[in-house]
């Protein structure tokens, strides 16, 4: 895939083949998150298929400016939707206007599927489907007419450093990689981001005590970092998204380790660990940031 931005002209006849109308041309979505979110539809609840408004902690992920967010979170509590939406906006009437922005994840299906359901935010509002050069033949990008282009990102590291007009990184479930060693990954996307003083987005359960988003994690809670760090157990979710009892059930299923890990933030040490968390615990706090 080539790095360089597609041309923002298309000529007459592919701008028809490319458009399709929805709402009312030329109106944009408002700049405030409260308004853009009601202007664009705000998120349905999955048990009752009703709109509700975000949760504080998904306006505190929407209004986030700082470069890079850590999120350490739990399952089904609505992460994902808080930034797709924060990109949404970042590539509509944000920062990222004309950038490029990357949807990556610990595999191909999953960034596939957060970029079909950016993409179905994108198509179902009327404020912002006027503004996406439709294209149906091609699942894997979505570009808006002022040059905004949203793309699906490989996870490993050359496929991050051809884009020279990199804005905003996605980086989803970054901590289930499964490679002995990720550091790669987000060095070369920050190298980018670099560039253009663009933004990073880490979000994941937490898996293990190794690996750039542990690091990542460790760092920014502790403060030796720039980046804003969230801690969102399951705590945050109940009676919102779902009930205690659900817990209760997942409490059932999964052993103590895994529902720690799943559902109340927990690094738990791994056996097959590539270093003795030991001994990172000892070295954590003299290791330059900049590396991971």
């Amino acid at each position: 895939m080539s790095s360089r931005r597609p041309s923002r002209f298309f000529g007459f006849e592919a701008l028809r083949r490319y458009a399709e109308p929805a709402g009312a041309p030329g109106e944009r979505p408002p700049k405030d998150w409260r308004l853009f979110n009601e202007g664009i539809g705000l998120p349905v609840h999955p048990d009752t298929r009703t709109p509700g408004k975000l949760l504080s902690y998904q306006d505190d992920i929407g209004t986030c400016r700082h470069k890079e967010l850590v999120v350490n979170k739990s399952n089904k509590i609505g992460v994902t939707e808080a930034v797709l939406r924060e990109g949404a906006w970042q590539g509509t009437v944000g920062d990222c206007v004309g950038y490029q922005m990357a949807l990556g994840a610990q595999d191909y299906p999953l960034a596939i599927r957060n970029l079909r359901r950016l993409t179905r935010l994108f198509r179902q509002s009327p404020l912002l489907s006027p503004l996406v050069r439709w294209d149906r033949s091609n699942q894997k990008v979505l570009e808006t007419l002022d040059g905004t282009y949203y793309f699906v990102l490989p996870r490993n590291a050359p496929a991050g450093r051809g884009w020279d007009l990199l804005k905003w990184v996605f980086g989803d479930a970054a901590a289930h990689h499964g490679l002995m060693d990720d550091s790669d990954y987000p060095l070369a996307l920050e190298s980018r981001l670099a560039n253009t003083d663009g933004y990073s987005r880490w979000v994941s359960t937490p898996h293990g005590q190794r690996g750039f988003f542990w690091r990542k994690a460790v760092e920014a809670k502790a403060g030796r970092t720039d980046a804003k760090y969230l801690e969102l157990p399951y705590h945050v979710g109940v009676g919102r998204l779902f009930t205690q009892d659900f817990v209760e059930r997942m409490k059932t299923r999964m052993s103590p380790a895994e529902f720690s890990q799943e559902l109340e933030c927990a690094f738990i040490s791994a056996q097959n660990a590539a270093i003795e968390p030991a001994l990172l615990d000892r070295n954590v706090g003299d290791f330059p940031a900049d590396n991971w």
